[in-house]
């Protein structure tokens, strides 16, 4: 039983140990090279087999996708970045700097 969920933990864990279990191992055996959006999709797919919609694990790997896409990671030094607004901040000169680039072309 999943605690704190009552009767409804039952049924997810019971729906895990049916349907998901095989695939939240695979994923913890995962190489590290294996991208944080493609273990989303894989707890999405865990999610979906039990019956639960997964729109978080869904939302969370499209984001995960698009940050990669952009190249983010590599905009900061290995601490990553240190507040929020630099985020926001580099986000806005990608954005820009992509959406000048598909009016040039």
């Amino acid at each position: 039983m999943i605690v704190g969920f009552g009767e409804a933990g039952s049924t997810i864990a019971g729906g895990l140990a049916r349907a998901g279990v095989e695939r939240i191992g695979r994923t913890r055996r995962r190489p590290r090279r294996a991208s944080r959006a493609r273990e989303m999709e894989e707890g999405a797919e865990t999610l979906r087999a039990i019956g639960v919609e997964p729109i978080m694990a869904e939302a969370a790997a499209r984001r995960q996708d698009w940050s990669a896409r952009l190249g983010l990671r590599s905009q900061f030094g290995p601490e990553g970045p240190k507040t929020a607004a630099e985020v926001v901040e580099v986000v806005a000169r990608l954005t820009s700097a992509q959406e000048s680039s598909i009016c040039d072309a």
